[in-house]
């Protein structure tokens, strides 16, 4: 979708050698302790960090920019937890947030569907991204509200991002 609209992407797993030309940068390494170092990101970096233990050292920021978290769906109406599992995940500001991961497979129980749906090494494409976003939505499952360590973020992404546009 990026390169659709116009802007270069390359993947790397070699952080120092892209992140100084960064705009945007998506960590999903799930790595057993936050140690992704992007000290060499670019003023107005923004990074999301959607994996699970987290990616990034809590402290991190880059200069000027912004770090919020992905790979979190947020129920909306549909279905709730009885007894209150919400209570004992990690905590986020916005009520009914949980892990992606969690809430695939409790979309696909519901539709009956018992496989390993996004497990694998390039066995996502945009295809099942839009399958699995349209089962998540019939039960009342939303992509979550942006926030990072320092709260919401919709309205600080959406400033750097005119600051970005600016720049060019």
């Amino acid at each position: 979708m990026l390169t659709r609209l116009g802007s270069q992407v390359e993947a790397s797993t070699d952080l120092p050698a892209l992140a100084s030309n960064a705009d945007f940068v998506i960590c999903a390494a799930s790595v057993a302790s936050p140690v992704l170092l992007l000290e060499a990101l670019p003023k107005g970096a923004i990074v999301c960090d959607a994996g699970y233990p987290k990616n990034l050292r809590p402290d991190f920021s880059p200069p000027g920019g912004v770090v919020f978290f992905g790979g979190l769906g947020e129920v909306v109406g549909g279905f709730s937890f009885d007894p209150d599992l919400l209570g004992i995940l990690n905590p986020h500001p916005f009520l009914n947030v949980t892990h992606g991961c969690m809430l695939e497979g409790v979309v696909l129980a519901l539709e009956g569907r018992f496989e390993a749906f996004s497990l694998g090494r390039g066995f996502i494409c945009p295809a099942r991204v839009e399958e699995i976003s349209n089962i998540a939505k019939k039960h009342g499952i939303v992509p979550a509200p942006l926030f990072g360590p320092k709260g919401s973020l919709e309205a600080q992404i959406s400033t750097l991002l005119a600051e970005q546009e600016v720049r060019r």
